[in-house]
């Protein structure tokens, strides 16, 4: 009797996956510390599909969970929200997955990639590669922006502009395709622009993003659809960078490299 009930259960619960509009899968990934990181799944099924992986966390500080968590939940569904006018109007599949690039008592750093897929060949438009990050201070409870981490903008552009920051994912794996002063004279103002300047678009519409490895700053930025990512020591750019931010991003802790999902 037993395996029947739960036999009926199953059936229920693989139809409710099948027929909701929006719905959530979890799944145990991996632990650190007494961190459990579960995946959730954004589903919506329509004409423009979205496909989204994204993290919550448990047992990550005292009392905590709940705020990192809804900040996890409330950025990537507002990233959802203001990218679905480009899907209708081109007529666009989404699909997104995450990775943990840093994790600690204090801060995290979240990286989504993916791609744009058209859900027609004819359509004029080839999609491309689509990102997003968040940072977040766990003891404060609170996203962390690039011009709050970074206290001489105009240095680090500088330096992007001299090409001190490595291209880690060149075009074609060419590094020279990578370099940054290779961007048209457009491009690269409107990137200074928007890392030298006050916050003037929410952290989901930004063509710059960013995150921290353990030893190291990342700047992702979008260029003709392509995600190019720029990385540079922390210790080179420390003096630029908010010292009490690079107080709470210590060395990863081993076990932390497992959360990676893929």
């Amino acid at each position: 009797m037993k395996k029947i009930v739960i036999s009926i259960l199953l059936v229920l619960g693989i139809s409710l996956l099948i027929f909701s509009k929006k719905t959530f899968q979890k799944e145990k990934i991996s632990s650190t510390q007494n961190a459990k990181i579960i995946t959730e799944q954004i589903l919506e099924n329509t004409n423009h599909d979205i496909e989204v992986k994204f993290p919550q966390f448990y047992g990550l500080t005292e009392n905590s969970d709940k705020i990192i968590n809804d900040i996890i939940k409330d950025g990537i569904y507002d990233f959802i929200e203001v990218k679905k006018s480009d899907m209708i109007l081109y007529n666009l599949y989404l699909r997104l997955d995450y990775k943990i690039e840093y994790l600690n008592d204090n801060f995290i750093s979240i990286a989504y990639s993916g791609i744009w897929i058209p859900a027609t060949d004819n359509i004029g438009f080839r999609g491309g590669d689509e990102f997003y990050t968040i940072n977040i201070d766990i003891m404060q409870g609170k996203v962390i922006q690039l011009n709050d981490f970074l206290v001489d903008t105009n240095k680090i552009y500088d330096l992007l502009e001299q090409d001190k920051f490595e291209c880690i994912n060149p075009p074609e794996n060419i590094k020279e395709n990578g370099l940054f002063s290779r961007y048209s004279n457009t491009s690269r103002n409107m990137i200074k622009e928007e890392i030298s300047s006050d916050i003037t678009k929410e952290s989901n519409q930004r063509r710059v993003q960013w995150y921290v490895t353990g030893n190291a700053l990342v700047l992702c930025i979008s260029e003709n659809r392509y995600l190019h990512k720029y990385s540079v020591s922390l210790d080179e750019v420390k003096e630029f960078l908010n010292a009490d931010i690079m107080s709470k991003i210590k060395d990863l802790e081993p076990t932390a490299a497992k959360l990676t999902i893929k």
